[in-house]
């Protein structure tokens, strides 16, 4: 259900390429006619809206959860550390209400 509600907010805005991957980083430098190396300007923006994706997921996770974000460079990375971490306690709670209905129903 997170996921959903998360995801949604941020499809709306077009960044969905941000958090699934689909949208990756274009080329960091570009060189220009004389060989001089430069800061490719789609980077440059596409750098600033992943960091601003990725600071929001941070903002928004509870204190459990942020030491294993906070290492991590762009909002896939978050996104997907996420995904992993909050999908595994999902299923542990389904498995732990469905031991609880079970108990419930012999007893």
């Amino acid at each position: 259900m997170w996921r959903s509600q998360i995801f949604k907010l941020f499809k709306a805005k077009n960044y969905e390429g941000f958090l699934d991957n689909s949208l990756s980083a274009p080329s960091r430098l570009l060189i220009d006619s004389s060989g001089k190396s430069q800061i490719n300007p789609a980077y440059a923006r596409w750098h600033l809206v992943d960091q601003n994706i990725a600071a929001t997921l941070s903002s928004i996770v509870t204190t459990s959860i942020l030491p294993y974000v906070l290492h991590l460079d762009t909002c896939a990375e978050i996104w997907s550390m996420l995904e992993r971490r909050l999908q595994a306690s999902n299923r542990s709670k389904v498995i732990q209400l469905k031991n609880d209905l079970h108990h419930i129903s012999m007893g």
